[in-house]
């Protein structure tokens, strides 16, 4: 089994086999290192509270900000690490612009075509500098521009932005 660099968080491979006691060990480490970040919080915030002074405000800020970003990039059931949506095509040349609330670090896009007898499926998995000059990641989206072929658009198979075709994604933070 391999353990992230930062906090020793179990990463199992398929090889592996998963054992109860390293599953838990890895929930009660995580749950000391919020209990500890809310505490340190707290104690700031008390701190600055009972002598306020520009730098015990600042200190506190700065350790409320901290532990907030740490909360939030931690996971739980309403805070996933990805969103899940649809949009669709607009075709035509057309800049297709799709709203998440955050900066995606990868993005899944899928589609389906019926439009023969044998049904067809795809999708697309994009980082950030793949294939950018289709998909742009924005600070709340992503963009998608019209797919052009030897310097002309293509209006009729747009990959992932055909008119009036609905595309599934995956965004993840």
């Amino acid at each position: 089994m391999n353990y992230t660099e930062k906090y020793h968080l179990p990463q199992w491979e398929k090889t592996d086999r998963i054992m109860m006691d390293d599953f838990n060990r890895m929930c009660a480490d995580v749950e000391e290192g919020l209990r500890e970040t809310a505490a340190a919080a707290a104690s700031a915030l008390s701190a600055a509270n009972s002598k306020p002074s520009s730098s015990a405000v600042s200190n506190a800020q700065n350790t409320a900000n901290q532990a907030l970003a740490k909360a939030n990039a931690a996971y739980c059931p309403d805070f996933k690490p990805y969103v899940t949506g649809t949009y669709t095509g607009k075709g035509d040349g057309q800049v297709n612009e799709v709203t998440v609330g955050f900066k995606p670090i990868l993005l899944i896009i899928t589609g389906q075509d019926k439009s023969s007898n044998a049904s067809l499926t795809f999708s697309a998995l994009l980082a950030e500098d793949t294939l950018k000059e289709i998909v742009t990641f924005t600070g709340t989206g992503f963009t998608i521009q019209p797919q052009r072929y030897g310097g002309m658009v293509n209006d009729t198979k747009l990959w992932i932005n055909e008119r009036d075709r609905v595309y599934r994604y995956f965004a993840f933070r």
